[in-house]
């Protein structure tokens, strides 16, 4: 993984994937401020190192917390000047994978580079909702771009060919999820069923 400490336009992300000889993908991991589990995630070297081992063949960037800081200052209510740590994502830089600051985040963006080097792009949502769903979050998603990748034949990996084959991945998992979670309404149906029957049945056998 590549920690976001300074502006990323396309001409380093054509230089990143030259150097490196990766597969025509990269992945953006953005946050804010409001999303406290992921940057604590991102600040553990064992989660980083961890991620950083999985996403063999393509690139992800990410902000690190100890690099994206950015500080400003206020008056509290002691007339003390204060200095304040934030967390600011390049939004120019995030235009160019259709991200806008009204979005909700944090959002794992897979993008790719088409025709005259424009970015075409997947936006998925982590679950920041405890450390633990958000390391998984973001380990489920680098782990299954990783496996496209190494079923993509070489001669397709430069191509937009692997992030068509990443999109037609994220929508068999959600029709999966989708499947699952169907089956488990229709298990809980049935079984109210059964015990509504069971009950009624012996409701009729009392004298």
């Amino acid at each position: 993984m590549f920690p976001i400490y300074e502006d990323i336009d396309r001409t380093k992300l054509i230089a990143d994937k030259s150097r490196r000889g990766t597969a025509n993908l990269f992945g953006i991991i953005a946050y804010t401020d409001a999303n406290p589990n992921i940057k604590k995630v991102l600040r553990d070297s064992d989660y980083w190192d961890s991620f950083n081992y999985m996403s063999v063949g393509w690139i992800v960037y990410a902000i690190r917390p100890e690099y994206g800081q950015h500080v400003t200052f206020y008056t509290d209510e002691n007339g003390n000047r204060r200095e304040r740590k934030t967390f600011e994502l390049n939004y120019d830089f995030l235009k160019d994978f259709g991200i806008n600051p009204e979005d909700s985040f944090p959002l794992f963006i897979i993008a790719a580079l088409v025709d005259n080097n424009q970015i075409q792009a997947i936006r998925i949502p982590i679950d920041d909702s405890t450390e633990d769903k958000t390391s998984e979050s973001i380990r489920e998603i680098i782990d299954m771009a990783t496996r496209v990748i190494r079923n993509v034949e070489p001669r397709y990996r430069s191509s937009t060919h692997v992030l068509r084959e990443v999109e037609a991945e994220l929508n068999a998992i959600k029709a999966r999820a989708s499947y699952n979670k169907a089956s488990r309404s229709f298990k809980r149906f049935f079984q109210t069923i059964a015990t509504a029957m069971t009950f009624a049945s012996g409701v009729l056998k009392l004298p």
